[in-house]
């Protein structure tokens, strides 16, 4: 149970502050694209999310319905976008100018990160 604390306490914290930075500077949002049009970019960054990933799968693998559920589809979702984009690096900046297009989708996304950031820091710091 200790480490899924302090797994709801530091995702929960780091998923509001980036929320958080990309509602306040919608700057950064661009950023991002611009990054990940670099296959190169993508395929670092996938390499680390795999890497992530299959810790978090292997460290807390935990299917009950509580905020631990959450911590364990983002291990999951971790890994599995990172073996994309480390099996696919040039297919994803196409991918994400097809989500670019969608602009309007981001904020209301933003929130609801935010929301589940909150949730799993007051279950992390009220556990």
């Amino acid at each position: 149970m200790q480490l899924s604390l302090f797994l709801a306490k530091a995702i929960g914290v780091g998923l509001m502050v980036i929320a958080a930075s990309m509602l306040v500077n919608r700057k950064n949002i661009d950023l991002l694209f611009e990054a990940y049009r670099n296959p190169s970019a993508v395929y670092i960054t996938g390499i680390l999310e795999t890497f992530i990933g299959i810790m978090m799968v292997i460290a807390h693998n935990i299917w009950v319905a509580d905020f631990r559920l959450i911590i364990t589809l983002i291990g999951w979702m971790l890994l599995l976008r990172g073996a994309g984009r480390t099996f696919f690096p040039s297919r994803i900046p196409r991918i994400l100018e097809k989500f670019r297009a969608l602009r309007s989708t981001f904020m209301p996304l933003l929130v609801v990160v935010s929301f589940v950031g909150a949730y799993l820091t007051y279950a992390g710091f009220t556990g």
